[in-house]
């Protein structure tokens, strides 16, 4: 593959009528018929493809076309097949054609070749590198997710057969000095078989079939180049020009010299007429198609029902970041957001937040923290976990304590107590309170080994183990209940893959002690898993795929539903990554990832988390110190600007309350006033192409690591509104990769590593989505609107009623 120029990995060809294809070189071989059919002949069978559809010929086999009226092209990509060829007597190639109908990909397979022709014949000079990458790889995924197989070998190949392959062999090496003993080895016959088989079947000698080649190669560069006449004759395999020059005349009767004089340029002109003419006819044509696929959609405004959609949860990390003075400035970026209801914090009893005078403990810096929170309207979701392992062992010149299990008890009971004192019961009683049992697989690294052990006068209490991380919420939910019998008291830690914690670990725990938790925090960070590969990547291509979030869920909440009675769940954190950075973080994929999730997990959680609120939260480094696109979870960058993921919790904040449509790739409310929302989207996966093509690139050519489907054109129709209203004011946000993306902007500096104010600045605004606005005009209680999402493209259209 070559990575230089995309179109030396792309050859495509416009099908003539009795036109033959000889599929020997290497190279995958795309039928596409863009208008009429054609017939397919090859020795195995003989088949019709209709338009629009393709055909995706078998290697190794030669096949005439006849095409009476057609637009067809010939769509010939560079591949490498390294996959056990041979082993078993089988082989891998692409096999696969449209004409059962009804398939997705097969719609997938003929949308890329529309986009390949537009882009190879229509836009070539405006069309960029990366563009033309993207449909190449696009293709060539789809084409191994789809079309891949393996077919057993023929070993009983007829001569015909092997016929047709010598004679594709000799049309791409004529110019070499080509014997017919050479060829014999080559396909391993005899050089006599060879020879009159040969003669047999195609008509003439080989040599006459050589000396055809070699001559229209001739004839080509004489009229098409400037060369001179010597050079064309050695270049085409002539290796005496006595004799070349003496066959050209026996051929054409005059010399090669009066030949180029003679040919006049009107079949070059020509030439360019009927090209010219095809590429009319091929822009008409796809015009045609791809109107064709526009979809109605008709919806009836007065039919609906009640939206649940879950509350959003915002992270904010440990709860000393909140006294950092920046990051609690970047709260300010998400007050306007309704649609979080809370603010989940951890670290409240690490001894950076309080100090212990004699006895007596200090928690006015954990009050101050909550405070920050409560005064912005959230309510806070408390993360309970043990300090850090380096707090917990007494260190001389540190003011800390040797800790016990009486007293861990005892300081949660008294900051509680405060807490009840400070904020009153009503209040508190909308707060949550999650024990987090942490990450199987940190205990198994060795990682915070230290703070999960407490010892106790009656017993020690070891956190890795099952049964006494059970025994420990339990006593923890006893001291929180004898504080105040209101406070909602639930377990976390369920992590979502390990299915084995479901049934075999601490939540089958739970189940054999009766225990019923006032709610589950669920997790879903499969980049953090530690049987993921080094690089995490293949943990990455596995969740992101279109429902793995969803099934995984659906398959815990069955077995929660039998076994555990557990009122409400919340997906407390769900990313891709958790402490690993990783440049999808600050893609514009981040936002259709939580939109698409947030939208389809609400049946099941009552409230759902996005890790995390911000790089600078994650970061031990202050703004100035760290990189400000560096692949970090945050909705925002160490100095606030703003990701597309910060903005997808803006859209779904638009939603109202009533449902009137939903589908994969469309959400429509309704609030009181009568006014519509519209979230249009088309979610694309990460592509396995992430493991090996992506690394070739920088992170302008990010659209390549994904599976970008079909765009979808719609026409939605919305009927029976309001009599009242003739007029609707259509506000359209967009975002994608070059629309509202920071990132996108950020590229074109000079550098990632560091910007000024100014800098900063600029990109706060750049990152806000684009903006227009439209009238649109009912007609007897309808209206109409033409809607086309592009993938990993999110519109949210407001349609205001205008009196």
């Amino acid at each position: 593959m070559k990575l230089v120029n995309p179109w030396e990995n792309i050859a495509i060809q416009q099908i003539r009528p009795g036109s033959s294809i000889h599929n020997f070189d290497g190279k995958v071989h795309i039928l596409y018929v863009l208008k009429g059919s054609i017939e397919v002949e090859s020795e195995e069978e003989s088949i019709k493809v209709e338009s629009p559809g393709f055909y995706i010929l078998p290697r190794s086999e030669s096949f005439h076309l006849t095409s009476p009226q057609t637009l067809s092209y010939d769509i010939a990509l560079y591949y490498n097949y390294d996959k056990n060829q041979g082993d078993n007597g089988y082989q891998y190639e692409f096999r696969g054609d449209s004409r059962k109908g009804g398939n997705g990909s097969d719609e997938e397979m003929n949308h890329l070749a529309n986009k390949l022709l537009s882009g190879f014949y229509l836009e070539k000079s405006s069309i960029s590198d990366v563009e033309v990458f993207n449909l190449y790889f696009s293709m060539l995924s789809l084409l191994e997710r789809k079309y891949y197989k393996e077919v057993p070998i023929r070993s009983n190949k007829s001569m015909r057969s092997r016929i047709e392959e010598i004679k594709f062999y000799l049309g791409n090496n004529f110019e070499k000095d080509i014997k017919l003993k050479d060829i014999a080895k080559k396909f391993f016959v005899s050089e006599q078989y060879l020879s009159r088989t040969f003669s047999e079947i195609v008509g003439q000698s080989l040599s006459d079939y050589l000396l055809e080649h070699r001559m229209r190669n001739v004839e080509r560069q004489l009229v098409e180049t400037n060369d001179p006449v010597t050079s064309i004759g050695y270049e085409a395999g002539f290796t005496n020009i006595n004799s070349f020059n003496r066959l050209f005349k026996k051929r054409h009767g005059i010399s090669p010299s009066t030949f180029r004089k003679t040919k006049t340029s009107i079949q070059v002109h020509q030439s360019i007429e009927t090209q010219e003419c095809d590429q009319k006819e091929l822009e008409a044509v796809l015009q045609h198609v791809n109107q064709e696929k526009k979809r109605k959609i008709r919806i009836e405004a007065q039919n609906s029902e009640k939206i649940r959609l879950s509350s959003a949860i915002l992270n904010v990390g440990q709860a000393s970041k909140l006294l950092v003075t920046e990051l609690n400035d970047q709260l300010a970026a998400f007050e306007k957001h309704n649609i979080f209801e809370f603010s989940r914090v951890s670290g409240l009893l690490n001894r950076s937040m309080f100090r212990v005078d004699g006895n007596t403990p200090d928690y006015a810096l954990v009050v101050k923290a909550i405070g920050k929170l409560v005064a912005r309207g959230w309510k806070p979701f408390i993360v309970l976990n043990p300090p850090e392992a380096a707090e917990v062992v007494t260190s001389v010149g540190h003011n800390h304590r040797t800790y016990s299990w009486e007293n861990w008890l005892k300081e949660i009971q008294e900051l509680f107590r405060l807490l009840l004192n400070h904020y009153g019961k009503s209040v508190m009683a909308q707060w949550k309170i999650e024990v987090v049992r942490s990450s199987p697989w940190y205990y198994e690294m060795g990682v915070n080994h230290g703070s999960n052990r407490f010892k106790g006068k009656l017993r020690n209490y070891d956190l890795s183990l099952d049964e006494d991380f059970v025994k420990y919420y339990d006593e923890v939910r006893k001291v929180l209940k004898k504080v105040e019998p209101g406070l909602q008291v639930g377990i976390g830690g369920i992590v979502l893959e390990v299915k084995e914690m479901h049934r075999d670990g601490f939540v089958a725990q739970l189940v054999q002690e009766g225990m019923e938790p006032d709610f589950c925090g669920i997790s879903a960070l499969p980049y953090s898993k530690k049987n993921s590969t080094s690089n995490g990547k293949s943990a990455i291509v596995k969740s992101t795929k279109e429902n793995y979030i969803l099934m995984m869920t659906q398959s815990l909440f069955t077995y929660l539903e039998d076994y555990l009675n557990v009122p409400d769940l919340y997906l407390t954190e769900f990313n891709i990554t958790s402490s690993s950075r990783d440049q999808l973080n600050d893609m514009a994929f981040k936002g259709l990832y939580i939109l698409h999730h947030h939208l389809g997990l609400s049946d099941f959680y009552k409230g759902i988390g996005y890790w995390l609120m911000s790089d600078l939260a994650y970061s031990n480094e202050t703004a100035a110190e760290t990189i400000e696109f560096s692949g970090g979870p945050g909705l925002l960058t160490v100095s606030g600007i703003p990701k597309i993921g910060f903005y997808a919790y803006e859209f779904l904040n638009k939603l109202g309350k009533t449902l009137l449509y939903r589908d994969s790739s469309l959400f429509i409310t309704k609030n009181e006033d009568e006014n519509i929302t519209i979230l249009a989207y088309l979610y694309a996966p990460v592509d396995p192409s992430y493991f090996s093509s992506f690394e070739k690139y920088d992170m302008n050519s990010n659209k390549l690591i994904f599976h970008n489907p079909v765009s979808k054109n719609m026409i939605l129709q919305l009927s029976n509104l309001p009599a009242d209203c003739r007029n609707y004011r259509a506000i359209v946000k967009k975002m994608s990769f070059n629309d509202g993306n920071a990132l996108d902007e950020a590229l074109k500096m000079t550098s990632l590593n560091s910007f000024d104010m100014e800098t900063i600045d600029y990109l706060k605004v750049r990152s806000i989505p684009v903006t227009y606005m439209r009238h649109i005009h009912t007609r007897g209680g309808t209206l109409e609107m033409d809607i086309k999402i592009e993938p990993q493209q999110i519109l949210c259209i407001t349609l205001e009623r205008m009196y």
